[in-house]
């Protein structure tokens, strides 16, 4: 009796579900508003399970006929600099958002762009647009440009969003937030 019931111990522990690795490894998203905003930046480091929301103070624009870049300086502050520890709940929830398949839509957005230099060409966007650096076991996948993403991308930005806004105590934050969220709706 001793034997099984030692044996139902093991067993039961075995079974037990184990965390799963994310697909990713980190994720940096700069977004740029197109009417008025300063660009922010998030980090999400699943690694380290933290989450970084900034300000991208200084930004270099490269015209295609030209040599030289025109910079866009920030002299205002929009955004407070926050950092958070992701907690399990938020955790899960964006290792869920940011996996293989976020990862295969910006790269087939990319794709689209490198193969069609001219497709925003003449478009008027009133919107965001996105760069992203993404890291999956030690592969770096950067996009070429500054990309419009997939609606069903938008969402899954929209739910970091909702992390950085439950964090925030700064006014500033929840405004800029707000303002994102309009248009990622």
């Amino acid at each position: 009796m001793k034997f099984f019931s030692v044996l139902f111990l093991i067993l039961l522990i075995s079974c037990e579900p184990k965390e799963t690795k994310p697909e990713l490894d980190f994720v940096k998203i700069d977004m740029d508003p197109y009417l008025g905003k300063c660009p922010v930046n998030i980090y999400i480091d699943f690694k380290n399970r933290t989450l970084v929301f900034s300000e991208l103070q200084y930004m270099a624009v490269f015209e295609k006929e030209c040599d030289t870049a025109y910079t866009y300086e920030s002299t205002e502050k929009s955004v407070d600099f926050l950092h958070i520890n992701l907690n399990d709940e938020e955790y899960h929830l964006l290792k869920s958002k940011f996996n293989n398949n976020f990862l295969e839509s910006i790269k087939k957005n990319n794709q689209s762009l490198l193969d069609n230099p001219k497709k925003y060409d003449g478009i008027r966007f009133d919107g965001i647009v996105f760069e992203l650096d993404i890291v999956k076991d030690n592969q770096v996948f950067s996009t070429d440009n500054y990309l419009i993403l997939e609606k069903e991308d938008h969402f899954k930005i929209l739910e970091v969003l909702k992390v950085v806004k439950k964090h925030t105590k700064s006014k500033d934050n929840k405004e800029y937030i707000n303002y994102l969220s309009f248009y990622l709706e």
